[in-house]
C-alpha cells in the first residue's frame, strides 16, 4: 500500500448541502481531508469538487466507494497525479520595509511568474498560481520578508488531455 496524497475529483447535483454530506462522511469515517474546493463545470447544475487528503491505497479506495453512494455524485474518480493538471492559488501581503527590499521581492515575483495584484507605500499584494509545490516554495521565500496575511486555495485539478508532446 502506498501513503501519500491522493487526489479525488467528483461532479455532483449543484444542491445545498451536498458539500456538507461529502465533508461529514468523510469525517465520520476519521478520514481527513487536506484540502476540498468546489466549483462550476461546463455542465449547468453539475460542481465539481476537488479533495485532496494523505493516506494509503486502501483508503482512497474506501472514500471512493463511500462517496460514490451519495445519491448526488453523478462521476467520481481518483486522479492518478501523473496524468493531472494540479493547481493552487495563493494571495498575500508582503512587508517591503525598503526600496531594496521591494526590489528583490519583485525580482523573486518574476522568477515564479507570480503576479503583483496592488502595491501601497510599504508592501505588495502577490497572488502565485501553480502546483502545490511551486505555491508553497513561493510562500517560502515570501515569508522571509514579511507576509503579513495568507489565504490559498485548494487543489484544482483536471486531467491531461493526452500524451505531452513538448
Amino acid at each position: 500500500m502506498t501513503n501519500g496524497l491522493h487526489v479525488i475529483s467528483l461532479k455532483v447535483l449543484d444542491q445545498p448541502g451536498v458539500l456538507q454530506r461529502i465533508s461529514s462522511l468523510i469525517s465520520r469515517r476519521n478520514f481527513n481531508i487536506h484540502t476540498i474546493t468546489a466549483g462550476a463545470t461546463e455542465t449547468e447544475g453539475i460542481t465539481r469538487i476537488t479533495i485532496t487528503f494523505w493516506g494509503d491505497d486502501n483508503t482512497a479506495n474506501q472514500v471512493v466507494r463511500q462517496l460514490d453512494k451519495l445519491q448526488e455524485v453523478k462521476w467520481i474518480e481518483e486522479l492518478d497525479k501523473e496524468t493531472t493538471l494540479l493547481r493552487e492559488i495563493a494571495l498575500m501581503k508582503v512587508q517591503a520595509k525598503s526600496p531594496e527590499e521591494r526590489a528583490d521581492i519583485l525580482n523573486f515575483v518574476n522568477v515564479y511568474g507570480a503576479k503583483v495584484v496592488e502595491a501601497v507605500k510599504n508592501g505588495l499584494a502577490v497572488e502565485v498560481t501553480g502546483g502545490p509545490k511551486k505555491v508553497s516554495s513561493f510562500i517560502d521565500v515570501m515569508e522571509t520578508f514579511g507576509v503579513t496575511q495568507l489565504v490559498r486555495s485548494g487543489a484544482l485539478a483536471i486531467e491531461r488531455m493526452g500524451e505531452v508532446k513538448y
